[in-house]
């Protein structure tokens, strides 16, 4: 999938488009054809290193909190029903700066 990340902290210019391997849902989650995704301060405080204290990010990391598209692919746990419907999701390990997010289905 191609993706947004960072390598370093720095600036904007830090931004790279990438390749990186499709992410699979694991147990309890949804792999969301991203269709959408939000930037808001936090990310680009991220980038920076400002928020290290906070939150312990290291690069490389791609960014996006969160994002909104269409369920793909489904885990363990997880009804088949899914697949094809709407589907978002808020700070996923990966991010949702790329092609493809996992999220944890809704109560999981």
């Amino acid at each position: 999938m191609k993706a947004i990340r960072f390598d370093r902290f720095g600036g904007p210019e830090e931004l790279k488009l990438v390749d990186l391997p499709d992410p699979q849902p694991g147990p309890g989650e949804l792999l969301i054809e991203v269709h959408a995704v939000s930037v808001v301060p936090g990310d680009w405080k991220l980038r920076k290193g400002e928020l290290t204290a906070i939150f312990p990010v290291r690069p490389p990391k791609v960014p996006g909190r969160d994002g909104a598209g269409i369920v793909r692919a489904v885990g363990a746990g997880v009804g088949g029903g899914a697949r094809g419907g709407r589907g978002g999701g808020k700070r996923p390990a990966r991010g949702n700066g790329g092609e493809l997010a996992q999220a944890r289905r809704p109560g999981g």
